[in-house]
This record gives C-alpha cells, structure tokens and sequence, in this order.
C-alpha cells in the first residue's frame, strides 16, 4: 500500500467547509429577517368616534396581498373589519377581498362598510410622498393614506 500525500496548493483549507457551511445558514436568514412589511398605525377621530387602521403584508417586497384592519369605537362599543388588497408597483386598481367583522359595531356601520369595501378600488401612488389611494367606480378619490412600509421580523403571517 502506497501512501499519497497531496501538495499543499491542492489541500483544502481546514476553513473552507465550515465557511460554506456558515454561509449557506446566514443566507437564508438574511433573508427571512424581515418576512414581512407593516404600514404605520393611523388614527383619526371624528366627534366621540375614533378610528384607527393599520395594515400588514407577508413576502419580500413591500407589494403583494396586505391586510387591512380598520378598527372603530362608535357610542362606546368596539368593532372592526380586516380585508385584504392587492398594492401592486405599477398602480393598478384592486378591489377589496375577504372581508370579516369582528366586535360589536352597528348593524348599519357593518353594511355602510360592506357597500363601500364592495365597490371602491384600491390603488398605489408613486408620487412623492407615496401612497395608498381608495377610489370610487368613476376614479374619484375616496380616501388616502402614506405607504411607507417598514420591514418586520414578525409580521401576521
């Protein structure tokens, strides 16, 4: 039996596996520190009504499917109603999917809201400051709000 010794230019560095190791473990988790986007929290009261919306969108880019949770306390009793929309780059009108109410807010809240969620779309604004834009079937502006999503480790996925 021989014995074959490699020539230290050939011999892998002691290094190099647990380099390529670290690297495919750090990579992935760079990428999935920030699984998520959230838009900041708004709130707004009118008389003794206060509402406040926040939104939330799993993925890698801030656009995508996100959620929207628009919540409200009418004549002291809570409610609120979560619904997703598609925010796409290129400002395309979408409309509202899957809503669902919860709490105990007026019945004629609730189907004030449906018969606005059923037939406003939903669109993206580039212009600076960017935002998120609730139009009527005849392009007439709705309601607004900034979209300045900020990368989150634990979105609601």
């Amino acid at each position: 039996m021989t014995s074959t010794t490699v020539p230290a230019a050939r011999r892998p560095c002691f290094w190099t596996v647990p380099l390529v190791v670290l690297a495919l473990l750090v990579v992935p988790a760079a990428a999935s520190a920030a699984p998520g986007w959230k838009l900041p929290k708004e709130q707004s009261k009118q008389g003794s009504r206060v509402f406040t919306s926040v939104a939330w969108h799993c993925g890698p880019t801030p656009f995508g499917v996100y959620r929207f949770r628009n919540a409200a306390r009418v004549k002291g009793r809570w409610g609120s109603v979560i619904f997703k929309v598609r925010i796409t780059e290129d400002g395309s009108e979408h409309r509202a999917r899957s809503q669902r109410f919860r709490g105990k807010l007026p019945r004629k809240l609730r189907k004030r809201t449906r018969r606005v969620l059923r037939r406003v779309r939903f669109r993206y604004r580039p212009e600076s400051p960017a935002r998120v834009e609730s139009v009527w079937p005849n392009g007439s502006l709705q309601a607004s709000r900034p979209f300045n999503p900020v990368p989150v480790s634990r979105a609601r996925c």
